[in-house]
This record gives C-alpha cells, structure tokens and sequence, in this order.
C-alpha cells in the first residue's frame, strides 16, 4: 500500500543472466524511509518484477545512479548515504545486490560516471546547504 514516492529509475543489462534489473529509490511522503527497490526483467521496458527492497550496505540512500564498467562489465551503485557523504559499492555479478562501499567522497548529487582513456571518471553537482 502507500502512499510510496518512487522515483529515480535507473535500468542496467545484465549480460549474464540476460535481464534488465531497475534500481529506483522508495520513500513515503516525508522522506524518512529511504530506500532502494530492485526490480527485474526480460524486456527495458517492462513489465519488471519486484525483487526486494532494501537500504544498501545498511545506508539510507538517496538520489542515485549506476554504472556499469563498458571494459570490465563491473557495475557501480553511487548515492547519496543520508545527505551526509556519496558512497561508491560495487554490485554482485547478478546486479540485484552491493558488495560494499568501496569509496566514499564529499557530499554531492547528480552523480554520472563514464569512462576515459586512462579510466573510470564521475561528474558530480556539490550540494551547498543554505540555512536560513
């Protein structure tokens, strides 16, 4: 039931087990859930199917993004851990689960990874809190 905030879809192919898996973030109208749903599918557009829904690596999460490495098919989930730091985890080979944190940065949002020629890069917006 509800109501449910969901927003922020991101989709990845997962090679492997030949699905498209769909990572968005779930919250109620307040914002203190702060979750993540994985959802899973044979087609990108649908219809997915729920897998779970969960905080990854025991932090809430907000806005959010994935990567997945075009050289080494690894694929990155990248958020913002409770508006406090972003946080960097690799996923498991089935793209449905976070394997950790493996890097932490300052606070920023609008997180967008690509690769260059000497490797992986990210392009991020720094959140400035203004207090009245």
């Amino acid at each position: 039931t509800g109501p449910w905030v969901i927003e922020r879809p991101k989709v990845i192919y997962n090679s492997v087990t030949q699905r498209y898996v769909l990572w968005f973030h779930l919250d109620v109208n307040d914002y203190k859930l702060r979750h993540t749903g994985v959802a899973t599918s044979q087609i990108a557009s649908g219809p997915f199917v729920l897998s779970h829904v969960f905080q990854p690596d025991g932090i809430p999460s907000l806005d959010m993004n994935l990567w997945r490495d075009p050289l080494t098919g690894e694929a990155y989930f990248i958020r913002s851990c409770d508006n406090r730091y972003v946080g960097i985890s690799r996923l498991t080979p089935d793209f449905l689960n976070t394997t950790g944190i493996i890097s932490t940065h300052d606070c920023f949002e609008g997180m967008a990874f690509f690769r260059l020629s000497n490797g992986p890069a990210i392009c991020l917006r720094r959140v400035i809190r203004k207090y009245p």
